[in-house]
């Protein structure tokens, strides 16, 4: 496994920075780290730990009622911020697994289109399979792959064909073989 605290040189600055969720740390940025990348004025002044974001993050997940707003809140923390996201799951991984995969991910499932906030994983239909190949190697481009989840979006979670919908189970399936296998995470 690779080392667990990777150093990355990032040429994002500011509000882009904020808004990279595989770079973002939210107010877990030192002033040091804020007054490089242009963030003094963009977060509040406290500088928090991991562990102080990860039990902040999981007081909101409880304040939330019923799984699938759950399962909501937690999809907006990943769009946010991978590393908070990753260590809440990893902390809380026997309540959360039922909350980002089977039973509640075939209701965000069936609920795609309404739930849907912003495109996630790579989409290759047969209305395209002339371009299939060439689509893929272009949006694949210079990453170093070390898992590919897809599905055909037939009998998911035993609540039939979804369409589209199927990616939010691949999502969650993802994470969940990236983790037991301990693949670092890409996007």
């Amino acid at each position: 496994m690779s080392d667990t605290n990777p150093q990355f040189r990032v040429a994002l600055r500011g509000i882009a920075l904020l808004s990279s969720a595989r770079f973002n740390k939210g107010t877990a940025f030192t002033l040091k780290e804020r007054k490089a990348f242009g963030l003094v004025g963009r977060l509040p002044c406290k500088v928090n730990t991991l562990d102080e974001q990860c039990k902040r993050a999981y007081a909101q997940y409880q304040s939330r009622e019923t799984p699938i707003r759950k399962n909501s809140f937690l999809q907006s923390l990943k769009d946010q911020n991978w590393v908070l996201y990753f260590s809440l799951i990893s902390r809380n991984l026997r309540e959360m697994v039922p909350i980002i995969y089977t039973p509640t991910e075939a209701q965000a499932i069936s609920e795609y289109s309404h739930l849907f906030r912003r495109s996630e994983g790579l989409y290759l239909t047969l209305k395209d399979q002339d371009s299939m190949e060439e689509d893929f190697l272009e949006q694949t481009k210079g990453r170093d792959i070390d898992l590919i989840v897809c599905s055909d979006a037939e009998a998911i979670l035993g609540i039939g064909d979804q369409g589209v919908g199927v990616s939010a189970d691949s999502q969650g399936t993802k994470y969940i073989l990236t983790r037991s296998l301990g693949f670092r995470e890409s996007g």
